[in-house]
């Protein structure tokens, strides 16, 4: 069995994830793992799909698709077999800023520093173009040992150092 990431990207209409989707059925893959998103009228998504077949084969597969809704589709071959990440505290990170450079580096830096993992990241930009604000959500792991009232403390010297609104929720339940 092969495992795939499947990363496409295209100017956002209807039925791209259908047609995707008819690929990934017709070729008797799985969708094992996913996300999509609109980002500034593009659509985009990154799934892992796993099957019998070759890349090559693939990506061969995608050429109607892709072409029909003028998506550009990427395809890399991933190595091993799926894997289940242990069960670990999540949290849920917010923040709330008047838009400017350097706010993602200086959240994700600390961060990474403690070895706290980022697993899902979105961010967008609300207001006006006068007044834009960035509002940014990260959900994240943290390494064993490391408490949420540590998070909170880390969260509130970053909250002070680069003047944010930012707050942490502890998630409870991630286990299946």
């Amino acid at each position: 069995m092969a495992n795939f990431m499947v990363a496409v990207i295209g100017k956002d209409k209807p039925g791209i994830i259908a047609g995707i989707s008819k690929v990934i059925y017709e070729n008797g893959m799985n969708i094992e793992d996913g996300s999509s998103t609109i980002l500034a009228g593009e659509f985009s998504t990154i799934l892992v799909v796993s099957g019998n077949i070759s890349q090559n084969n693939l990506r061969e597969s995608f050429k109607g698709v892709s072409e029909a809704l003028d998506l550009y589709i990427a395809i890399h071959q991933i190595e091993g077999a799926r894997t289940v990440k242990e069960d670990k505290e999540h949290a849920l990170i917010t923040v709330y800023s008047a838009d400017r450079p350097g706010i993602l580096y200086g959240v994700s830096t600390p961060l990474a520093e403690y070895g706290i993992n980022i697993i899902n990241l979105d961010t967008r930009l609300v207001g006006s173009e006068d007044n834009p604000a960035y509002i940014a959500s990260f959900e994240v792991e943290l390494p064993e040992h490391y408490t949420f009232d540590m998070l909170e403390k880390l969260m509130a010297k970053i909250k002070t150092e680069q003047n944010l609104n930012i707050s942490a929720k502890q998630l409870n339940g991630t286990a299946l």
